[in-house]
């Protein structure tokens, strides 16, 4: 601050001075020449800017590509709407077109299901409608009421009218009774009927099966568990009725047995190829004997010891007993099928064989010329004897027997050892116990003779492994001519002799075998298959 009572008179400045902001100091400097860069910093100096220039150059470069980019992209998403578009249109007209087809498709199926049920009517079969239930309930509802009549015999009574006189009012009544047993020609037809009755009830199950088969073409699962639940009861009813046939044929074995020196009794139905095979022995003869082999004529069964060196059955059978008899059946189907095979190990094949020990009440008995029969509750009821028994004489005695059969002409023998499994009835399902081995017949030729030996009466069946014994790996197809092709499987096995090469020829819905020449194919070489139905 200036002091007072003096006046400080502004200072001037050059133009010069007042635009640098100072004085006569940047005068002096400005006289002074510039100094020179060093080469370091003209070095760096360059190089910044070539990186100046550098990165200019980049960022055009980027911004070009980022141009084109956007161009591809928006051309791109522009292809993809078009092509989504297109999609869309093609995905509408083919669910249009599918729709249009399966309506065809069911009203062909509906148009072929009605001329399958139609061509039913020609054939007048006595058998149920296999889709209906209340149809196949009233033939098995028959079948029982037949033996329930059987069984319970009410003997037929004749009722005479006759007048006293020409125009009187007063008539007499004279009531004669009929025989109040049953005939032997009754009884003998009995068995006959019930036989039938049971391959009737087979040629159902078939039908059935064929039907479910159908369904599951058709991806109708629901009505699986229909089929196999009326399969289940047919199957049933065919168990009942053997029995029926084995109680009624040991009351009456003295009229119904082969002959009047017989034991047996032995059925085939059909002759041919036969379905069921059932065999009766009754030991008729009061004396006491043993037994070096039991033989049922007719249905190539028979019972013989374990070995040679044992050369009569064991004496665990109690054949000696009074009132003994063996039942044995051989069943050309699965009566248990209907419990299903879903994550068994094994399944079995149609044949299928019941042995079983019996015990009757009473024999007959003649007193003068009444003959008397036991018709008590207790008679008519089957009694199963076990075996082995829970009490045996000896324990040191061996219980094994051999059982010979012969194997269907269904079963293609592909090995020469079958197996062979025992029915559980506490889980329902097969159990491997034992293999067959060859045979001769009485010709001295292998035949399809089956024999496995066995320690105790049951169910058993020849059984196929699920999943495991795959015979076939690998299939082709040939074209023959325009409306004929061939397919041929081929077996994993290539050399061996059980190894089969099938070759099938298909035209239009028919196929028909050609090879292997196995006889039991003969019906599909000859005939073959109609895919529709």
């Amino acid at each position: 601050m200036p002091p007072k009572g003096r006046v400080t008179a502004p200072v001037s400045l050059s133009p010069a001075a007042a635009k640098n902001g100072m004085g006569g100091k940047n005068d002096k400097n400005k006289e002074e020449k510039p100094k020179k860069l060093n080469a370091q910093q003209v070095a760096l100096n360059n190089v910044v800017e070539v990186a100046d220039r550098l990165y200019k150059q980049h960022e055009q470069e980027r911004v070009k590509t980022e141009t084109a980019d956007q161009i591809s992209r928006r051309g791109a998403i522009l292809d993809a709407a078009l092509e989504k578009e297109r999609l869309r249109i093609d995905k509408a007209e083919h669910e249009k077109i599918v729709k249009e087809m399966e309506e065809r498709e069911q009203l062909a199926y509906r148009e072929c299901e009605k001329h399958r049920i139609w061509s039913r009517v020609p054939h007048a079969s006595r058998l149920p409608q296999v889709d209906s239930e209340s149809s196949i309930n009233t033939f098995l509802a028959v079948w029982r009421d037949e033996e329930r009549e059987y069984d319970k015999h009410t003997p037929l009574v004749t009722v005479i009218n006759r007048r006293n006189s020409v125009g009187g009012g007063l008539q007499n009544y004279y009531f004669i009774n009929g025989e109040f047993g049953v005939s032997p020609a009754a009884r003998k037809k009995m068995v006959e009927s019930e036989l039938q009755q049971c391959l009737e009830a087979y040629e159902l199950t078939e039908a059935i099966r064929l039907e479910a088969d159908r369904s599951l073409t058709q991806l109708k699962m629901e009505d699986l568990t229909f089929f196999s639940k009326n399969i289940g009861k047919v199957c049933e009813q065919v168990l009942n009725s053997l029995d029926f046939i084995t109680i009624h044929a040991l009351l009456g074995y003295d009229v119904i047995l082969e002959g009047p020196n017989s034991e047996f009794l032995t059925m085939s139905v059909p002759p041919t190829n036969p379905v069921v095979k059932y065999g009766l022995w009754v030991k008729v003869k009061e004396t006491t004997r043993s037994f070096a082999s039991m033989v049922f004529p007719n249905i190539a069964i028979r019972l013989d010891p374990k070995s040679s060196a044992l050369p009569k059955l064991p004496k665990a059978l109690g054949l000696s007993k009074e009132n003994v008899a063996v039942r044995v059946i051989q069943l050309g189907f699965n009566p248990h099928e209907h419990h299903g095979s879903i994550g068994r190990e094994f399944y079995a094949l149609n044949c299928v064989i019941k042995l079983d020990l019996l015990n009757f009440t009473e024999r007959p008995k003649h007193v003068g010329d009444w003959l008397y029969r036991s018709e008590t509750e207790e008679a008519h009821a089957l009694h199963l004897v076990p075996y082995p028994p829970e009490v045996l004489e000896s324990n040191e005695e061996d219980l094994s027997l051999r059982v010979s059969f012969e194997a269907p002409n269904s079963i293609v023998m592909r090995h020469s050892s079958l197996l062979i499994g025992k029915w559980l009835e506490a889980s329902k399902d097969w159990e491997p116990c034992s293999h067959t081995s060859a045979s001769t017949d009485s010709t001295g030729t292998e035949g399809r003779r089956c024999v496995f030996a066995t320690s105790e009466f049951a169910t058993f069946a020849v059984l196929q492994e699920k999943g495991f014994d795959v015979p076939y790996e690998q299939w082709r197809l040939h074209p023959v001519s325009f409306d004929q092709v061939l397919m041929v499987l081929e077996g994993r096995r290539r050399g061996e002799g059980s190894d089969r090469e099938f070759r099938i020829l298909i035209q239009d819905a028919q196929c028909k075998l050609l090879a292997p020449e196995d006889p039991e194919l003969a019906h599909l070489r000859e005939i073959g298959l109609n895919l529709q139905h």
